[in-house]
Parts: C-alpha cells; structure tokens; sequence
C-alpha cells in the first residue's frame, strides 16, 4: 500500500475527537489518510457515513490476536492487568494499537507526521475529566519517533485539537455528523447510554442532541 499523495496519518476512531480531527484537517485543506481498527459494531456502522461526509476515505484493519477466542489469549490477566492499571476499563487501551499501526504506515511510506484525536483530559472547558489515561498526549509516542529516527525518517505524533475539550470539539461539528458519532463501550448498534463513554457523551451534549443517540 503506498500513500504517495498524503503527508498526515489518521487513526479514525469515528468518536468525538477523531471525528473533529479530520473535520478540523479538511476544512483547513489537508489531506489525511485516515484508517479504523475494526472495534464493535456501532463504530463499523456508522464509519463509511462518516468518511462521506467528510470526504475522506477510511481504511478498516482487522485485527484478531487470537482467532482461536476471538481477541486476548490470557483475557483474566489482561483484565486484572488493566483494571487495576487504568481503573478504567478491562480492556487494553486502543491508542497503543493504533499508535503501532500508523507508526508502520509511516515508516513504509514515508509520511512524517501522524495527527490524533486527544481532548487532553478535558470533557467540558471547566473540568479535568474525560480521556484521562491519555494524561501524556504526545509525549507517550516519543518511543515511534526515536524508532523512525533510526531509518532516517523525521516523524511525529500531533494532537492538534487537544487544547479543546471534548464537549468544544463536539459543538465543532455540523449536525449532520454529530449524529453519526459512536462511542459506546458496550459493542452495540445503539448506544446502550450507561457506560463511561456514554455518560461523558451526556455531558457534552444538549437534551436536544443526545435524542440523536437514544
């Protein structure tokens, strides 16, 4: 695959702040090369409306580390690791997987610089809350770049938007694509509105936007 017309790599997660991320990239007259992790089925759903309306076009990856169960070859240690680690969630954080994807998209084709969506621990202006396992932004991909540096490729990992929190990237958007954002945990079509990502989604939006998601 050879990405010769494109100088900025995307992880497209068709949330909020990847979603704002590339609206913010094409309204400024970039041309991102965006790419999905196959995750659940509201995200696969919605992904390729998206792209449309943003007019990209949006790779899906699937990846299975273990096709013999479906995902985690040891899910209980994976679980506790992580619970107790993130006090979060028990899965193992998506942007370390997308960061090595588009860290060997970028050595392959030499793209120099990877943008992604961050709100920098901010779900609304006047709190501290929202993605705070991303506490490091940048700094936590400094590894793909001293790995770059050694095939004499000068790359970095951007987070444009994240001096924006997430309800301000949201209200960024048109209507029409807020109505497509997905961002439940719970791997179904609809939102199931109970989980963590759902409950910051009530946060950020007004009682006239969440109707988009119930």
């Amino acid at each position: 695959m050879m990405l010769r017309n494109y100088s900025i790599i995307v992880p497209f997660s068709g949330g909020v702040e990847s979603t704002a991320l590339v609206y913010h990239l094409k309204k400024n007259g970039y041309e991102p090369y965006c790419f999905h992790i196959k995750s659940n089925p509201g995200e696969i759903n919605t992904i390729q409306q998206k792209a449309k309306l943003l007019g990209v076009e949006v790779t899906t990856i699937h990846t299975d580390y273990n096709p013999a169960s479906g995902y985690l070859f040891n899910r209980e240690a994976s679980h506790e690791h992580y619970k107790k680690t993130f006090n979060y969630n028990v899965f193992p954080p998506m942007h370390q997987q997308w960061a090595t994807i588009a860290f060997n998209l970028a050595i392959t084709n030499i793209v120099q610089a990877v943008y992604f969506g961050h709100n920098g621990g901010k779900l609304t202006p006047n709190d501290t809350a929202g993605d705070s396992f991303h506490e490091f932004g940048e700094a936590q991909y400094e590894g793909y770049v001293k790995a770059a540096a050694t095939v004499d490729l000068s790359l970095s990992f951007k987070a444009p938007l994240a001096h924006l929190s997430k309800q301000e990237q949201y209200q960024m958007l048109p209507d029409q694509l807020k109505k497509l954002i997905y961002v439940c945990f719970e791997g179904n079509k609809k939102h199931c509105m109970k989980c963590s990502k759902c409950n910051e989604l009530k946060a950020i939006c007004t009682e006239e936007q969440l109707q988009y998601y119930v």
